[in-house]
């Protein structure tokens, strides 16, 4: 006789292969998705919080892969790698958490280069200890940015790209994204001084 486990686990298989069925006829089935949710959604978000370690990203992870396993239900293969249902959702839920993971610690890493570029010296007069997001220290440049500032600033230190890169993006001379990059970074700093008690 099964374990509970066990035939929750083939429930969930049945159900992937009955939603791929029904989306080759363009349909779905509420009912399915329920079933499918209420089975999976609390491994897949246990999968994400043991990555993240953060209940609102865990949470909006285990939706996104669920959503993700739902989509493309056709490419469970019962009988190839994971075999369960279950153990393919909750693979999923980790490679989604994952990748989430990944881009917050590369992004974490892009504003503390742009923070350490504009604030060096005047992080403690500020008090600022870290920046939290690169659209509120951008939102400090006194006076504000323009869009074309913005941009620069984004794919210099977010996207890490050169000026030769991000010339070949714009198609802007690399002399007049330097020159942009300078007025940029000064209104930053003229910014975070600003704030100077």
């Amino acid at each position: 006789m099964p374990t509970q486990a066990g035939a929750i686990m083939d429930r969930t298989g049945k159900i992937l292969i009955d939603m791929a069925m029904l989306a080759v006829d363009a349909r779905f089935s509420l009912e399915l998705y329920a079933e499918l949710f209420a089975l999976n959604y609390e491994a897949m978000y246990r999968v994400s919080y043991g990555v993240l370690r953060d209940q609102v990203e865990a949470e909006d992870v285990a939706v996104t892969a669920f959503d993700h396993a739902v989509e493309n239900a056709q490419k469970y293969r019962p009988n190839v790698g994971t075999g369960s249902g279950n153990a393919w959702m909750k693979q999923i839920a980790k490679r989604k958490a994952l990748d989430r993971y990944r881009r917050n610690r590369s992004r974490r890493r892009c504003l503390d280069e742009l923070e350490g570029r504009v604030s060096g010296e005047q992080r403690n007069a500020t008090g600022l200890q870290h920046l939290d997001d690169l659209e509120v220290l951008l939102r400090r440049a006194r006076p504000p940015l323009t869009a074309e500032e913005h941009d620069l600033l984004v794919l210099r230190y977010c996207a890490g790209l050169d000026y030769v890169e991000i010339e070949e993006r714009t198609g802007e001379p690399v002399g007049v994204l330097h020159q942009r990059h300078f007025r940029a970074i000064t209104k930053l700093r003229e910014g975070l001084a600003g704030e100077q008690p």
